[in-house]
């Protein structure tokens, strides 16, 4: 499960093979100080991807991310604090195709 600090960018990239379901979480305790989640959303605006297990704590934002098609998709992931913050962050997400022909030539 890839797990980014939300303090290190604003917008993260990461890749995954169609048809995998993984699930990402952004930490915002390097932000948040002493201030804790009260609510966040995850969108896309993209389509094709879908956004499923949504969940949070009151340091943490995670989903599960999935697609049936590759392709280059943008996922926000959007949180207000009990103190009434909003923050954003970005999830770059490069979706490939399933290839068992390459995945396997490095063994042969």
């Amino acid at each position: 499960m890839p797990t980014f600090n939300s303090n290190w960018s604003p917008v993260f990239r990461a890749t995954q093979n169609e048809n995998d379901a993984l699930r990402y979480t952004i930490n915002w305790a390097g932000d948040l100080d002493t201030d804790t989640i009260s609510s966040d959303t995850w969108t896309n605006e993209d389509g094709g991807l879908t956004i499923a297990a949504e969940s949070n704590t009151t340091t943490t934002s995670t989903c599960r991310l999935s697609a049936s098609d590759p392709g280059l998709y943008r996922v926000v992931c959007k949180i207000v604090t009990a103190a009434g913050d909003t923050l954003e962050r970005i999830i770059e997400l490069r979706v490939g195709e399933n290839n068992p022909v390459s995945a396997l030539s490095d063994y042969v």
